[in-house]
């Protein structure tokens, strides 16, 4: 008789720990995320935001700036890199990308890429792939307007690894 109530009483134990609450939340392929750790899915509309997973990112910032602002972030990866800004202001930005060289991946010495209010760019870079070691160190993302007056960006960097 006092196995049988034992074997009873793990049931709503072993329930009880299951439903209980944890910090930690569990993904459909049975790894454990951090909810302090920001995700970002991607809608399969084009309008949504980028995936950026935690272990990869090397940068997930929002940057308010009088004139210009700058972003950086430290690439060491041997994989490609995704990059993702978004214009969060009210008025037209220009971006350009330096690698640690100084050398631009994405705009050039004399003019950035424009981004109007609303819109974003993303774009998957094969750096290592064509340039190697040479890649490894800090990125600099140089945003501006042309009138110096306030703005706002989101920036998003990680590797695909």
């Amino acid at each position: 008789m006092f196995r049988k109530i034992k074997k009873f009483a793990a049931i709503p134990l072993t329930l009880a720990l299951c439903l209980s609450g944890s910090s930690a939340v569990f993904a459909t392929d049975n790894t454990i995320v951090d909810p302090s750790l920001p995700v970002i899915e991607e809608s399969g509309d084009g309008e949504g935001d980028i995936i950026i997973t935690p272990f990869a990112l090397l940068i997930n910032q929002s940057v308010n700036f009088n004139g210009e602002g700058t972003s950086s972030f430290t690439y060491s990866g041997t994989d490609e890199l995704r990059f993702y800004l978004k214009n969060t202001g009210t008025k037209d930005i220009y971006y350009k990308v330096k690698y640690p060289s100084g050398s631009y991946l994405l705009g050039s010495s004399s003019s950035g890429n424009k981004l109007s209010p609303g819109d974003h760019t993303v774009g998957t870079y094969d750096v290592f792939g064509v340039h190697g070691t040479a890649v490894w160190g800090t990125f600099t993302v140089y945003v501006y307007n042309d009138d110096g007056s306030s703005g706002s960006y989101e920036v998003s960097a990680r590797t695909i690894e």
